[in-house]
């Protein structure tokens, strides 16, 4: 009876080091993961970093190209009126003799 016990308690206090066991690999395997994501979420941010810092660089690029606007009444100057994708108008004065190219 004595040794039946004692096997049942052996076995119980196994059984509980395996939980402990599980649960510690579990916790690792969490913390890992959650590592892994801030590591993801960090290099994402970065990128986009990145990519918003040459988008102003290109707009910069494109501000210092844009020729001057010309005075507001003149015999060679037009004004081109343009829609943002949010809806807005913006209206800007060029000489008839600027490109297109100009304007985009």
């Amino acid at each position: 009876m004595r040794q039946i016990q004692e096997e049942e308690f052996k076995e119980a206090e196994r059984k509980i080091r395996e939980k402990q066991v599980d649960q510690d690999k579990q916790a690792i395997l969490k913390k890992e993961r959650e590592a892994e994501e801030q590591k993801l979420r960090k290099q994402r941010e970065e990128e986009q970093k990145i990519r918003e810092e040459e988008k102003q660089q290109q707009r910069e690029i494109k501000l210092k190209r844009l020729p001057a606007e010309p005075a507001a009444e003149g015999p060679n100057v037009m004004n081109i009126l343009f829609r943002t994708p949010s809806g807005n108008n913006l209206e800007r004065r060029f000489n008839a003799t600027d490109k297109v190219q100009v304007t985009i």
